[in-house]
C-alpha cells in the first residue's frame, strides 16, 4: 500500500479535480471519471476518484473529510473491474495508480484512484455500446463530449485540427479569388509579383499565421483552408453554408413589432464586415443637445461597434449552422456569435475585459489584427468596455450561453429621452394632449432646461387654450429663461400671447421673452415667428424696434427678405395709422407733426421694400413685395 495522499487536502481543492463517493453503486460511473480526468478539459493536470469517502462541512462551514471506507470485498471488486475496463474498454487504453488509506475501522480501507492527464483524447465503451464516448468534467460533473465540445476536446488533444486549418476537402485552388488574394497581401506588404498565389497559400506568413492551403503529395493539388476559403473564396457559402451573417432592424424595443427590416450577408468575411459597418453607419445617428459641452453624441460608440462586430465574425464557431446576427432596437443593438467562450476562458474575467486571450479562429484572428481591423491580442473586449464608458454610455452586456456570446450595446442614455420625447410628439399630433401634458410635466421635472420638451409643453398650453396655466408653471418651476435657447424663448412667448386679452403678468414674461430671444442668436424663422407675433397683436412700432434689434445682433439677418418685407410692412400699419389720426379735428400742430411722421414712416417702408425687392430671388417673394410698393404709391397720391 502506498502512503501520501492526504484526503484533508484533497477536500481544499478544486471540486473538478476529485469525484467523492462515499459508496460505489455504479463502478462504470468511476471509469468514467478516469476517462474524463485524463481527457482534463480544463486544463487541471488530471484527478482522483475517492470511492469509500465523503466530503463533509465543519460548523465552521470549512470542508472535512468522513472517512467511511469499503469492505474489503467491494474494494477487490471495485479494483479489479475498473482498472480491467480502463485497460479493454478504454481506447486508448488508461492505467490509473491506486492508493489504499486506511481508516478508524480495520476491516474498511479508502480507496483513491489517481488519473494524470494524458496527450491523448480517450473514449470509454460500455459492454452494450457498439462505440464509446468521450467523458469530461464540467462544474463538477461528468458528461459526454458532443458536438461543439467533442471538437473542441480533439482540437486541443491534437486528433483534429482546428476549424480554420482544416482543408476544405472538396475545394481546390480555383475556389480562390487570386485578385483577393493579391488585394490582401499588397494591403500586409507581402505582396511579390514574382511568386504564384499557390506559394503564398501554401507556406506560412508568419510563425503565428497557419498556412492558409496545403499540396496534397500525390495529386500536387492546393487544398485551401477553411479560413482561406472564408477570406479569399469565390463563392465561400457553397463550401461554408454557416458563414453567413443576418441584419435585422425592428422599430421597438423586442421583436414583437409588425415589421421588420432584414438582411442576409454573405460573401468573404471581408466583404460581411464591411456591408455591416456600412448598415450599422445608418443606425448609429447622433443628437445635438445645446446645452452639452458635447454637441454631437452618436448613439453607439462607432470604435464599439466595430469591434463587436470583427469579435462575432472571427471567434465564432463555424461548424455551428446558426449565423452571426446583427439585431438593431430602438434602444439597443445585439450582436450574437454562435459559439460559447473558449475553453479555459473565465465568464466574469471575459465580461470584465480582464480575460487570457484565446483565438478560436487563429488564422482569421491573426490576419484580422494585420489589416488593423481587430484590436491587438485580447483588447477586443476592453475596447468595447473602454469607448462605450468614454462616450457616456452604459456598460454593454455579455450574455454567455453554452453554444453562443451576445454582445448587447444599449444606446446613448440622451436617445432614449429623445425616443421618449418622439412619442410625446406623436399624442400631441393625435390630440392627446391631457396625456402628453402628464408625461412633459415629468420630463421636465427631471430636467426643466430640455428644449423640446418646453416647445412640446407649448403646443399642449395652446392646443388647450390656457396661456395662463403655462406663466403658472413657469412661475412654480422657477425656469431662468435667460438659460434658455433663443428659438424656445419664442415659443414660449408666442404660447402666453395666444389670448388677446393677456394678463399683466403675462406680458411682462412676453416681453421678457422677446428681449431675450432678441438678443440671442436667432435663425431666420424664429425671428420671423417673434415679429410675426407682435404685429398679430397690433403691435407695428414694436415690431420695427425688433426687427431693428435682431439685425443689429445677428449679421446674417441684416439681408433677410423677408424681414425687410416685415419691418416695410409694418412701417405702412404705422403710416396707415397716422393717417386715421389726421382724419380727426385734430389742432394744426398736431396736424403738421401727423403729416411729418406718416411721411417717415412711408420713406422708411420705401426703403424696406426697395431693399427686399433688390434681394428677392423668387417670383413668390417679389410678388407680396410689389403689392406693398404699388400701396405705398396710392397712399402717396392721397397724401
Amino acid at each position: 500500500m502506498s502512503a501520501g495522499i492526504d484526503l484533508e487536502e484533497l477536500a481544499k481543492r478544486e471540486s473538478a479535480q476529485v469525484e467523492w463517493k462515499e459508496g460505489v453503486a455504479d463502478w462504470h460511473d468511476v471509469v468514467e471519471n478516469c476517462v474524463a480526468f485524463a481527457n482534463d478539459y480544463h486544463n487541471l493536470g488530471g484527478g482522483y476518484v475517492v470511492c469509500g469517502a465523503a466530503e463533509r462541512k465543519d460548523a465552521y462551514g470549512f470542508p472535512r473529510v468522513e472517512m467511511v471506507g469499503l469492505a474489503a470485498s467491494d474494494f477487490k471488486r471495485i479494483q479489479g473491474r475498473v482498472l480491467d475496463a480502463c485497460n479493454r474498454n478504454v481506447s486508448p487504453p488508461l492505467a490509473p495508480l491506486i492508493q489504499e488509506i486506511e481508516t478508524a475501522d480495520p476491516a474498511r480501507r479508502v480507496l483513491v484512484f489517481i488519473q494524470p492527464a494524458t496527450r491523448d483524447a480517450h473514449s470509454y465503451r460500455k459492454e452494450s455500446r457498439a462505440s464509446g464516448d468521450y467523458f469530461v468534467r464540467l462544474d463538477g460533473r461528468v458528461i459526454v463530449a458532443q458536438n461543439g465540445l467533442l471538437r473542441e476536446l480533439l482540437v486541443r488533444k491534437q486528433v483534429l485540427s482546428p476549424w480554420d486549418e482544416r482543408e476544405a476537402t472538396s475545394a481546390t485552388s480555383a475556389a480562390i479569388d487570386p485578385l483577393a488574394v493579391r488585394a490582401f497581401l499588397q494591403k500586409i506588404g507581402l505582396w511579390n509579383s514574382a511568386r504564384s498565389i499557390e506559394d503564398f497559400l501554401n507556406e506560412p506568413l508568419s510563425a503565428l499565421a497557419p498556412v492558409l492551403g496545403r499540396i496534397e503529395p500525390l495529386s500536387r493539388e492546393l487544398r485551401p483552408t477553411h479560413a482561406a476559403i472564408l477570406m479569399f473564396g469565390e463563392a465561400p457559402q457553397r463550401l461554408i453554408p454557416s458563414a453567413v451573417a443576418v441584419f435585422s432592424i425592428y422599430p421597438g424595443i423586442d421583436r414583437g413589432e409588425s415589421h421588420a427590416e432584414r438582411h442576409e450577408i454573405g460573401g468573404t468575411i471581408f466583404a460581411q464586415v464591411e456591408q455591416l459597418f456600412a448598415l450599422l453607419a445608418t443606425e448609429n445617428y447622433g443628437v445635438t443637445d445645446k446645452r452639452s459641452a458635447e454637441a454631437n453624441i452618436s448613439k453607439y460608440p462607432k470604435r464599439a461597434l466595430h469591434e463587436a462586430v470583427i469579435n462575432a465574425l472571427v471567434h465564432r464557431d463555424y461548424e455551428d449552422r446558426e449565423p452571426v446576427r446583427v439585431t438593431v432596437f430602438s434602444d439597443r443593438i445585439e450582436i450574437y456569435s454562435p459559439g460559447g467562450l473558449p475553453t479555459g476562458v473565465d465568464a466574469e474575467a471575459f465580461k470584465a475585459g480582464t480575460a487570457t486571450p484565446r483565438w478560436r479562429n487563429r488564422s482569421l484572428a491573426y490576419f484580422f489584427n494585420r489589416l488593423h481591423l481587430a484590436q491587438s491580442e485580447g483588447q477586443g473586449i476592453p475596447t468595447i468596455l473602454r469607448e462605450m464608458r468614454s462616450g457616456g454610455s452604459p456598460d454593454p452586456t455579455f450574455l454567455l450561453g453554452e453554444r453562443s456570446v451576445t454582445c448587447v450595446l444599449p444606446a446613448h442614455p440622451r436617445h432614449a429621452a429623445m425616443r421618449e420625447l418622439r412619442e410625446i410628439e406623436r399624442e400631441v399630433m393625435l390630440g392627446n394632449s391631457d396625456s402628453a401634458g402628464e408625461r412633459l410635466r415629468e420630463l421636465l421635472g427631471r430636467d426643466a432646461y430640455n428644449e423640446r420638451a418646453l416647445e412640446l409643453f407649448c403646443d399642449v398650453f395652446i392646443l388647450n387654450h390656457d396661456p395662463d396655466g403655462l406663466a403658472a408653471w413657469l412661475r412654480e418651476s422657477r425656469v431662468i429663461l435667460s438659460r434658455l435657447g433663443a428659438s424656445t424663448q419664442v415659443a414660449l412667448a408666442e404660447a402666453l400671447g395666444q389670448d388677446a386679452t393677456e394678463s399683466a403678468e403675462r406680458q411682462e414674461l412676453i416681453d421678457e421673452l422677446q428681449a431675450l430671444a432678441a438678443e440671442g442668436h436667432l435663425h431666420e424663422d424664429h425671428a420671423l415667428r417673434l415679429v410675426a407675433s407682435l404685429r398679430r397683436s397690433g403691435q407695428h412700432d414694436r415690431a420695427v424696434a425688433m426687427i431693428d434689434r435682431l439685425m443689429a445682433n445677428n449679421v446674417s439677418l441684416r439681408s433677410s427678405v423677408r424681414l425687410l418685407r416685415h419691418r416695410g410692412e409694418a412701417h405702412i400699419d404705422l403710416a396707415k395709422a397716422c393717417a386715421r389720426a389726421l382724419s380727426e379735428n385734430i389742432s394744426p400742430t398736431l396736424r403738421q407733426r401727423g403729416n411729418t411722421e406718416r411721411d417717415k414712416h412711408l420713406e422708411a417702408a420705401q426703403r424696406d421694400l426697395d431693399a427686399a425687392l433688390g434681394l428677392a430671388q423668387s417670383d413668390t417673394e417679389r410678388a407680396p413685395i410689389e403689392r406693398g410698393l404699388e400701396f405705398l404709391k396710392r397712399m402717396r397720391r392721397r397724401s
